[in-house]
């Protein structure tokens, strides 16, 4: 004889949904470190010779608004040493950089940067 089981109720709960895992915090890599303390040397170094404004002055340059550092050469092929280097380095406003890096040939824009940087006459 087997059991009548239908009128039994066992509920099993759901299991609870599994959520997502939370993400890993991937801190900087060592040549945005670099980078980074390399731009606080170089901002001392402009400041002190008192360049404060765009160097390239093209065409709707924004003169001393939204300046960074435009170097020689792309990064991926600097060594750590270049990005420091204030000899390969121009101050530029984001409009001007933006046309050496993308608008220009390579080697123009590298010949420009280096005029830029011989005839620099900073203030020491």
């Amino acid at each position: 004889m087997t059991l009548d089981l239908s009128q039994e109720l066992h509920p099993i709960p759901k299991p609870f949904p599994k959520g997502k895992k939370p993400r890993k915090f991937i801190g900087a890599g060592v040549k945005t470190q670099n980078w980074n303390e390399g731009r606080d040397d170089l901002k001392k170094k402009f400041g002190g010779w008192g360049i404060t404004s765009c160097e390239i002055k093209f065409e709707g340059c924004l003169k001393d608004n939204f300046l960074g550092f435009a170097h020689t050469e792309r990064r991926q092929h600097l060594t750590p040493e270049d990005v420091r280097n204030a000899d390969k380095v121009v101050l530029a406003c984001q409009p001007c950089h933006n046309t050496v890096d993308f608008e220009m040939a390579r080697k123009e824009s590298k010949d420009l940067l280096e005029g830029i940087i011989k005839n620099r006459e900073p203030e020491e």
